[in-house]
């Protein structure tokens, strides 16, 4: 008998603006590093045996950082609540989930974001951003959403943690 890992299939319940946006920006960025790489090579006076690495490391990096900003966000399955941001994933089981609230960002204290209450852990703050609430002139990280469709997700998560709990 083999043990197959169980796969979940994550779908964010919200329309996100980055998806149709900044993903094709950046795999358009990532293809014209490529190709400047491909055609112009390493320059004059470059040692031929690494003058491969650095553009190829640049572009490694860049296709890396676009990859994690374009799948920021929330995402609910059968197992539980992932909540995405650039440098790491939370994924946090419906057993584990106590409800999701709405409450101040932590660098931003006068703008709302959606909270996750995990059981026996530290909340974790997710990078759904209420319209209207930030104060840093329009930047952010995350994703921008009215009140209406926070409520929506805040009221989703709250529904299957209850079931789950």
């Amino acid at each position: 008998m083999s043990s197959k890992p169980i796969m979940h299939r994550w779908v964010e319940p919200y329309e996100s603006p980055i998806d149709s946006g900044l993903r094709y920006w950046g795999a358009g960025v990532v293809a014209l590093l490529a190709l400047a790489m491909w055609c112009g090579g390493a320059g004059e006076g470059a040692r031929p045996d690494i003058g491969w690495l650095p553009p190829a490391a640049a572009l490694a990096v860049c296709a890396a950082l676009i990859w994690r900003m374009t799948h920021i966000g929330v995402a609910v399955s059968d197992y539980g609540v992932r909540v995405r941001n650039v440098p790491r994933t939370h994924t946090v089981p419906w057993s584990a989930v106590e409800r999701a609230w709405v409450g101040p960002a932590t660098r931003c204290p006068t703008a709302r974001v959606m909270w996750i209450a995990v059981r026996g852990a530290r909340d974790v703050e997710t990078l759904l951003w209420l319209r209207g609430t930030n104060d840093r002139r329009g930047t952010h990280e995350g994703v921008l959403l009215d009140a209406a469709d926070v409520a929506y997700v805040v009221d989703l998560i709250n529904r299957r943690a209850v079931v789950a709990g």
